[in-house]
């Protein structure tokens, strides 16, 4: 993801709010951020960006490896969440106004992406990763069959209770996933998906935190 990508997703002037990236390795909260009862265990070569406004109440991000990134945009609101970065080059990116009950988040390997759009409401326990963990091979030729694998969920997507988002998935701008599902391949916008695998339910529909349509941002409405 570019500089440009990332400012855009996190409404933050990337790397302008903090400087140059050549500063110091470590955690950069910015003024007007909350990290209360937090851990943030953040190798040599490696930043934890936190921007203005963002609240995260008992979380765990860990980056190590080299050149890993985590950024959490303004005005998110994480509780409970781990966010882990390993590998090189790799990142975990949170957008602006994003809210996460708990869960956890995996960007491992080399150049791997954990984008998460701004304006998303992420339920308890959901799990997003770029890759398995353990390799998958093919007897006959002994090849690696399960690489890791970029996910990025789009702007003002729902993520209901338990779940699962695997490497590769793309999930589209105001789409719902509802709860204990497996988000694979790509989700298309503004569609409803439930299931294991997720499954298209409903389709042109968007969302709001409460039951009133006025509370859905106007961006999201169409």
């Amino acid at each position: 993801m570019t500089p440009g990508l990332m400012a855009r997703e996190v409404d933050c002037a990337l790397p302008e709010a903090f400087g140059a990236f050549e500063m110091a390795s470590g955690a950069h909260i910015a003024e007007g951020a909350k990290a209360p009862l937090c851990t943030f265990e953040v190798q040599n070569g490696n930043h934890v960006f936190i921007c203005a406004g963002a609240t995260l109440t008992r979380c765990t991000l860990h980056v190590s490896g080299k050149g890993g990134l985590i950024i959490i945009g303004p005005e998110a609101r994480l509780k409970n969440v781990v966010l882990m970065v390993s590998g090189r080059d790799s990142a975990v990116v949170v957008g602006a106004r994003t809210s996460w009950e708990s869960g956890r988040g995996f960007s491992s390997k080399q150049s791997r992406l954990l984008a998460i759009g701004q304006d998303c409401m992420f339920s308890h326990s959901v799990t997003l990763r770029t890759n398995d963990a353990h390799g998958i091979f093919d007897l006959a030729t002994q090849d690696h069959i399960n690489p890791p694998e970029d996910v990025v969920v789009h702007a003002h997507v729902w993520l209901g209770s338990g779940v699962r988002v695997s490497k590769g998935a793309e999930v589209g701008a105001s789409t719902i996933v509802g709860q204990a599902s497996v988000a694979t391949g790509k989700l298309d916008p503004r569609c409803v998906y439930a299931g294991i695998p997720a499954r298209k339910l409903r389709e042109n529909v968007t969302w709001s935190r409460t039951t009133a349509w006025d509370d859905i941002p106007v961006a999201f409405r169409s």
